[in-house]
């Protein structure tokens, strides 16, 4: 059996919203099929968010006395386009800005390369030492 609505979309905040309400409400995925009078197969399909959109979401929601999901906000206005003017020179600053951040990653890269080299070092003495010691804890005096 198919409703008689509109496919309605289905988000993975619905299918989460869903099921939070079935559990509260006890209700299992195949009582809510046996309710809407769905598959189980639908159910789960709708729920496992394989589909971005189902004609059943009016009637799961109505079944489980979930209130319909609102309507997205509208899009945000498209910020205003300045001249060509003021573009290229903020165009410019942002490339400035680019290149400098460039350039003190490649800063911090080579400090970065010498730290590692110094600790190498640093691991490679130590071990020569453990070793010295430990040679000289066995030596009799």
């Amino acid at each position: 059996m198919t409703p008689h609505h509109e496919a309605r979309e289905i988000t993975p905040e619905w299918c989460r919203d869903v099921m939070a309400r079935l559990d509260a409400l006890g209700m299992s995925r195949a009582d809510l099929a046996r309710t809407i009078h769905a598959t189980q197969a639908t159910i789960s399909s709708i729920l496992a968010g394989t589909q971005r959109t189902s004609s059943w979401v009016p009637a799961i929601e109505r079944a489980i006395r979930m209130q319909p999901a609102a309507a997205p906000p509208p899009a945000a206005p498209a910020l205003p386009t300045p001249p060509a003017p003021e573009r290229i020179a903020r165009i410019a600053e942002l490339r400035e800005a680019s290149d400098a951040i460039g350039a003190d990653i490649v800063e911090h890269e080579k400090v970065r390369a010498v730290i590692e080299e110094r600790l190498a070092e640093a691991y490679q003495r130590r071990a020569e030492i453990d070793v010295e010691i430990r040679h000289l804890r066995g030596a009799t005096p």
